[in-house]
Order: structure tokens, then sequence, then C-alpha cells
């Protein structure tokens, strides 16, 4: 989602970038001078053009779709400071199609963001931003935190890390995280599948001091399950369910000001 977000950015900013062009120059005539310029040695290389030729391989406008031409042209652009090539890179290394690279993907958020790239800032304050609110033992934060590598945005998606953190949660009592712990439980993402623990977590987010909405949400689920469990499974999850206590973690300080 990230990466078809970002290209529909691109697009419409070579677009806008373009227009003024594009009616008194043929679009096969501008794609032949700016490979042109893209060619030149590296004192010469148009780094607009660099980057104007990647995005064509990137998207296959006029060119075979081809990530691996499309990063070749947007290192080239990106070497000579271009920020949107810098802030493009960084987004491909975390398309999960073609293999995640988060450490390539914070070098190059960081090349564009600290040109001023709003994109790239945006990118690396939720990779690290909540990560670092979420170590300080917030529920909240750590239940976000889940979510982003549970759906993988603007980082590699990981279940396993996303049931770290909502276990995390889940403990302090955070009815959200209780219920897609037991979730994953149920399905088997990110961790073993468990129809014992999935329904125990799924007992405390329905349990009466949890709002409403989270409740009802919970029984639904918890009844699903139920369905096709053994009563003595049903029976072990229930005596878990009672014996569980929320374990508050002690909320530390950030030593980054702000």
């Amino acid at each position: 989602m990230m990466v078809n977000r970002a290209r529909v950015i691109v697009l419409a900013a070579v677009l806008v970038g373009s227009s003024a062009h594009v009616s008194v120059t043929p679009l096969h005539a501008q794609y032949t001078h700016a490979r042109r310029a893209a060619c030149a040695g590296p004192e010469q290389g148009d780094s607009g053009a660099q980057y104007g030729v990647g995005y064509r391989y990137w998207v296959g406008q006029r060119l075979p779709q081809d990530d691996a031409e499309a990063g070749r042209w947007y290192r080239l652009a990106a070497a000579r400071g271009h920020i949107e090539a810098q802030f493009q890179l960084g987004t491909m290394h975390l398309d999960p199609v073609h293999g995640p690279q988060a450490a390539e993907a914070v070098r190059w958020y960081r090349l564009a963001a600290d040109q001023g790239n709003a994109g790239a800032q945006v990118s690396l304050g939720v990779m690290y931003g909540y990560r670092r609110t979420a170590g300080q033992g917030r529920a909240a934060a750590q239940f976000s935190l889940a979510d982003i590598y549970e759906l993988g945005l603007s980082v590699p998606q990981d279940s396993a890390e996303a049931v770290r953190w909502y276990r995390r949660a889940a403990q302090q009592g955070h009815a959200d995280a209780q219920f897609a712990l037991g979730d994953m439980y149920t399905s088997g993402h990110g961790v073993p599948q468990d129809d014992v623990q999935a329904l125990m977590w799924l007992n405390l987010a329905a349990q009466p001091f949890q709002g409403e909405e989270d409740r009802d949400r919970s029984l639904k689920a918890r009844d699903a399950i139920a369905g096709y469990m053994t009563a003595d499974q049903i029976v072990e999850a229930q005596r878990r369910a009672r014996e569980w206590t929320p374990t508050p973690e002690p909320l530390l300080s950030s030593s980054v000001p702000g």
C-alpha cells in the first residue's frame, strides 16, 4: 500500500512538473531527450532526467516495467542529491514483494528527510516514533506499533514482531491488543495456532470492564472459536482467563528531547 501511494504521488509530481512541455513536445521525444541527458557522464548527468527514466521503468510508462532498472536509475539520481529519487529508493526497499530491507530504506529516507522531504520524515517518524514510545512501556503505543508491523506500514511486514508488541500491550490490559492477540492465535499468524490461548485472550477482551464495542466484538469472536473447541479446551481457556492478572510496565521517560 505504501508503494502504491508513493507511485500515485510521484505520478502526480511528474505530470505537474512536465505539464508545461506536454502540449508542444511528443512523449517519445521527451523520453529521448531525458535518456540522453540521464546518460551523460557523472559530471554532466541530469539528476531530474535520471529520476524520470527510473520512474518510467518503475511504472512501465513507455518502457517495460522493471524494478531493477528503476532502482539503478533512481540511484544515479539519488547519488546526485535528487530528493524524490532518495525517497522512492526508501519506499522500494520496503516493498514486501521484492524482499524488504529496512536498513536500506532508513538510509535513503534519512537522506531525503535531511533535505526536507515530508514523506521521508513521516516514514522515519512512523518507523522510530512508535518504537521509542512503545519501549517506554506505553500500552497504546505498543498496540499501534504492533498494528504497523502486522500491516507492514512503512516497515517490513512482520507478524512475529506484531505478536510481540500485541502481547506486551495485552499483558497490561489493553483490550484491543488482547483481541488482536486472540485473533493471531486463532489464525496462527506470527505465533503457533492455539485455540486455548486464542479463547483466553478473547475472553479477557470481552470482560465487563472493557468498552461495550470491544466487548461485543470479542464476544462474537469468542463464540465463533468456542463452537469448534472441545469442552476441556474451553474449561482450560476459562481457567487461564480467571487466573490472569494485568502486569503494567513501569513507564520510562524518554532520553530524546520532545
